[in-house]
């Protein structure tokens, strides 16, 4: 199972739990900071004393040497809450949540809230804010990362960051929730977009299929949920150019009763989700 879909899953699990008690309590003023430079951040919320669940009031300020020059309610859905305040320094999800920092090399940092929507499975997405001059105020975009979430990382070393995360599309597709696998994904933030360019790192796509081969071949096919793992292996295969040998790989290994139809529909699933270029 991809480690950051096992990451969220346990902290929507501990939600869950909490959500069960359902005790109201009092709001807390809660303010977080973040700053590069001379950019500081502010997100305050406020979020009930006990049961964690509704917060209100949520707000970004965003000063400049000190002066403020963004200070709006957030954009986030009303039910949503902030990922910082539910990971807390407790996951691996630390670093992200609440940041400013140059994404795309332009000596502008940007600032990015990251929130989670509730549910059993799902989900979170980022609303990234950058600065725009002429206006002399912040622009919003907004990028959903379903329950796979992401890491900032500087993939290629080249002094940029990328978001490393996954495909949040497979859940489910092939397998159940818990047997699903995601191929991985690379995007590089770009004025303002998100841009998909997993392809320009085969490296990383590379020791990605390698693994979800090598659970395939551990768990073996008694173990129902396979085609989960084999539909992220063919998502990489596609990305690296080598779907003809991926294909043959699973003609000679899966045996299922249902191979005709398996491969049939992950055919089809990959041609859907742009896996199949013409």
């Amino acid at each position: 199972m991809n480690t950051l879909h096992f990451a969220i899953s346990n902290v929507i699990l501990s939600l869950g739990l909490l959500s069960a008690l359902g005790l109201p309590g009092q709001a807390l003023e809660t303010v977080k900071t973040a700053q590069q430079g001379s950019v500081r951040a502010e997100l305050s919320y406020q979020k009930p004393e006990k049961d964690f669940l509704q917060y209100s009031k949520i707000r970004l300020k965003i000063s400049r040497s000190g002066q403020t020059v963004f200070d709006q309610p957030s954009k986030a859905d009303e039910y949503d809450r902030p990922w910082i305040d539910i990971t807390d320094g407790s996951t691996e999800f630390a670093e992200s949540g609440f940041k400013v920092q140059d994404l795309d090399g332009d000596q502008e940092p940007e600032i990015i809230t990251d929130f989670f929507t509730g549910g059993a499975h799902c989900c979170t997405y980022s609303l990234i804010y950058r600065y725009d001059a002429a206006k002399k105020t912040y622009v919003q975009t907004d990028h959903f990362w379903g329950d796979v979430g992401y890491r900032l990382q500087d993939v290629d070393g080249n002094g940029t960051i990328e978001f490393r995360s996954a495909n949040p599309g497979f859940a489910y597709a092939f397998a159940s929730f818990a047997g699903s696998a995601f191929p991985i994904q690379i995007w590089r933030y770009d004025r303002g977009n998100m841009i998909d360019e997993t392809r320009r790192y085969p490296k990383q796509v590379y020791a990605d299929a390698y693994q979800k081969w090598q659970f395939y071949v551990n768990a073996g096919e008694e173990d129902g949920e396979v085609k989960g793992l084999l539909a992220a292996y063919m998502a990489d295969k596609y990305l690296l150019n080598q779907q003809e040998d991926g294909w043959k790989r699973l003609r000679a290994t899966y045996k299922g009763r249902d191979r005709n139809q398996f491969f049939t529909e992950l055919s089809a699933f990959l041609r859907e989700t742009g896996y199949v270029v013409k």
